[in-house]
């Protein structure tokens, strides 16, 4: 599969034409293939490329569409390669993503939860059975990660779930902002389905979104650094 043009290609890319290499030259060294060197260097086949889109366009997304569902295969292998070459830099710029749009973030997913409060509570109810043998398979979980807990754990694992109960001021570890009550959950920094202890110290209270959001995930994998 051919790469995409990227601006770094295109400076590359004039730069040979400058000094007379043919298109076909260009995207052999750049990767790309030769119409994508022309619709990108050459000023008239640009044009024409966006006057063709914009009369196109209903035309174009069906060619697009059954492309992809002759190349389906090709597509996910690439995709695949693609996130195992470049798993450091797909999680750092996840993570600053999400740290640099954290407040739009929280407030969208406020207002998702608000606006699909009735749809969740069917979907509940529609899956009892599956939501029964997940909380099942978590106190079992949670049975076995206290496994050799002192007593002095005990008192502040119980003082952590009072706090959240009851408390006046608490803030979300996640997001900072103060938590009312009702919307607190003791959240397992590791969660439990990642070997994380049912300790005080993999123990902190979330708010409920930010709870929904971070699911089974470790902090990293949603932008936060504990």
């Amino acid at each position: 599969m051919k790469s995409k043009m990227t601006d770094e290609r295109i400076t590359q890319a004039q730069k040979l034409r400058n000094e007379g290499i043919t298109y076909q030259e260009i995207g052999d060294t750049v990767g790309v293939s030769l119409e994508t060197v022309r619709r990108h260097l050459n000023p008239i086949v640009k044009q024409h490329d966006s006057e063709y889109s914009s009369s196109h366009k209903k035309e174009r997304a069906r060619y697009a569409a059954r492309w992809y569902v002759d190349h389906k295969e090709e597509v996910l292998q690439y995709q695949d390669q693609y996130r195992i070459d470049h798993k450091e830099k797909i999680r750092q710029d996840g993570a600053k993503y999400n740290a640099d749009h954290k407040v739009k973030r929280a407030q969208y997913h406020a207002e998702y939860y608000i606006n699909h409060a009735e749809e969740k509570q069917r979907y509940r109810q529609g899956h009892l059975p599956e939501r029964a043998a997940y909380q099942a398979k978590r106190r079992a979980l949670k049975v076995g990660a206290l496994i050799g807990a002192t007593a002095n754990q005990l008192n502040e694992i119980a003082e952590v779930y009072r706090r959240a109960k009851e408390a006046s001021k608490v803030r979300c570890y996640l997001c900072g902002k103060l938590i009312p009550l009702g919307h607190r959950h003791v959240d397992h920094i590791t969660p439990l389905s990642k070997g994380g202890q049912h300790r005080p110290s993999n123990l902190a209270v979330a708010c409920d979104t930010c709870n929904a959001h971070k699911h089974d995930k470790i902090p990293e994998k949603v932008g936060v650094l504990i």
